[in-house]
Order: C-alpha cells, then sequence, then structure tokens
C-alpha cells in the first residue's frame, strides 16, 4: 500500500534525513579541521545512515509509482542497485580509514580534543532528536531499519566523545587513530551485508525471510489443494517479494480456482509477496494446465 508522507513514522524519515545529512557535512569538515580521524570516520557512518534514509524515502515515493508497458515492475530495482555502488564505494572508504589509522596509532598527530568533543556533542543531540521523531512501532520494516540506523549512529557518536574526553584528559593521540579504525570496522562490516544482500536481490535469490518449506507446506494446507511443485520465490525490493508456482487441484472447475486463489492470497500475506502467478493443474485432466491466474498489487 503506497505511504502517506503525513504518517507519523514516514514524516520522521525525513526529519531523519536532513539532520543526519546536516550532522554529516558538520563531522566531515570538522574531522578535517580538528586532524580527528575517528571524527571523520563517523561521518562516513553517518554518510552510511544517511544513504540507508534515502533509500527508505526511495522504498516510498516508487511504492507510489505506476509500472508500464516497457517496465512492468517498476523501478523497485533501482534502490538495490544503487546500494551496491553504496557498498562498493564504502568497503574502499573503510580500507582508506585502516591505512590511515595504522599511521596514526603508530605515529600519532595531535588532534583539537575539545573541538571534536563539542561537535561530537552535538551529533549526539541530533541523532536523539532523530530518534524522538521515529515512531518504532511504526508497521514497515523500512522505517523501523532507519530507526535501528540512527540508533547505530548514536552509539558510535558516544564512543567518538569517550576518545575525545580521554584524549583531552591524557594526551594519549592514539586513541583517535584506534577509534578510527574500529569505525572503519563497523563501516566495513554494515558495507559488505550492503553489497551481500544486493547481489543476493540481483541475482534473484529467496528472499532471507521466507522458508520455503513452510510457505510450500501453508499453500498444501489449502483445501482443495493436493500438491504444490516448480515453486520459484525471489525478492523484488524491499517488502516486495515474487511467486510463482503450480498448484495441483482436486477439481477442474475455474471458478472454484479463482475462490482458491483468493484464499491462498491470503495465506501468503504473512511473506510479503506482491506479485503472485498460480498455475492450476487439476488432477482430473491428467495434469493439463486448468487456468493461470496472476495476483499484482499493481498494474499498468
Amino acid at each position: 500500500m503506497p505511504h502517506s508522507h503525513d504518517e507519523p513514522g514516514v514524516s520522521g524519515v525525513y526529519w531523519a534525513l536532513i539532520i543526519t545529512f546536516s550532522v554529516f557535512t558538520l563531522e566531515l569538515v570538522g574531522g578535517f579541521l580538528t586532524n580527528s580521524l575517528s571524527l571523520a570516520s563517523d561521518a562516513l557512518h553517518v554518510f552510511l545512515d544517511a544513504f540507508s534514509l534515502v533509500l527508505v524515502i526511495s522504498a516510498i515515493t516508487v511504492s507510489c509509482r505506476i509500472p508500464s508497458k516497457t517496465i512492468t515492475f517498476g523501478f523497485h530495482r533501482v534502490e538495490v542497485i544503487v546500494a551496491l555502488i553504496n557498498g562498493s564505494f564504502l568497503t574502499g572508504a573503510s580500507a582508506y580509514i585502516f591505512v590511515e589509522a595504522i599511521q596514526r596509532i603508530v605515529n600519532p598527530e595531535p588532534v583539537l580534543s575539545l573541538h571534536v568533543l563539542g561537535i561530537a556533542l552535538i551529533g549526539l543531540v541530533a541523532n536523539v532528536f532523530v530518534l524522538k521523531k521515529f515512531n518504532f512501532h511504526e508497521d514497515d520494516l523500512n522505517v523501523q531499519s532507519a530507526y535501528l540506523h540512527v540508533l547505530s549512529d548514536t552509539i558510535t557518536s558516544v564512543g567518538v566523545i569517550l576518545g575525545a574526553a580521554l584524549i583531552w584528559l591524557t594526551g594519549a593521540y592514539w586513541v583517535d587513530g584506534l577509534l578510527g579504525a574500529v569505525i572503519g570496522v563497523f563501516i566495513l562490516i554494515q558495507a559488505v551485508r550492503l553489497i551481500n544482500r544486493s547481489m543476493h536481490v540481483l541475482l534473484q535469490g529467496t528472499p532471507v525471510d521466507v522458508d520455503v518449506d513452510a510457505l510450500i507446506a501453508t499453500m498444501k494446507k489449502q483445501k482443495g489443494v493436493t500438491d504444490v511443485h516448480h515453486v520459484h520465490v525471489w525478492t523484488l525490493c524491499s517488502r516486495i517479494n515474487v511467486l510463482s508456482a503450480h498448484v495441483v487441484v482436486s477439481f477442474d472447475s475455474i471458478q472454484k480456482s479463482e475462490e482458491l486463489n483468493d484464499a491462498l492470497k491470503q495465506k501468503l500475506a504473512k511473506y510479503h509477496i506482491g506479485y503472485t502467478t498460480l498455475q492450476f493443474e487439476s488432477t482430473r485432466k491428467s495434469g493439463a494446465p486448468l487456468v493461470h491466474l496472476t495476483h499484482a498489487k499493481k498494474r499498468f
């Protein structure tokens, strides 16, 4: 169902994007001015969060677009391609952070710790403000994902604050390099996961949250279904899965097939199936196709 931009969870995403991008700019510039690798690294982490928010907004916007005769599934896959590009970029960025972090640990450089502390505090306050704008119980996995991204950025901001305070109190500048490396590892882990998820979708892998055996068992429990085969399930984009299957039934009535199709759609709703194509085969017709029925959330 398309989302209204006035929904609490969705409006929270827009607020989060504006504030998160502002924090990214502040920390990136501040990182260079204060010579703090940890602050600059955290800026890249914030950028990852901002990008995730862009994907959420894109998913909401794309869900309102109607497919055409030339692009029958719409533009849902755009977010997946962009995510793959972003993951690749962040992998390279994390590698740069590691090289720089090692140099900073071996040969520590002076850091304007009080300035870093002030900028990180601003980032922390901004993140807390954004968290309050979210409705975490929003019935949308995209919105919940965005909430968790901002929450993780809040935690890293606390880490930068503690590191800056430690440097200010002890003069141990190597801490900045160590913090940069830790944040770099965190960015690399998220980037690799982003690449893996994107590749899995582009290769039309089975959705990670769908148990195919359980799905088939659910279909077989429906009255009138004797067997299910040639089952294919893949992900189109966030929260939209696609299913095609052959369903063997114990009757040869087209009307009953339509009724069964509606019943199966209701049972499959929990698997976030947005597009369903079912070919019904009657045992009374030597396995010959009875009828093809297709269900989709959007049609052109």
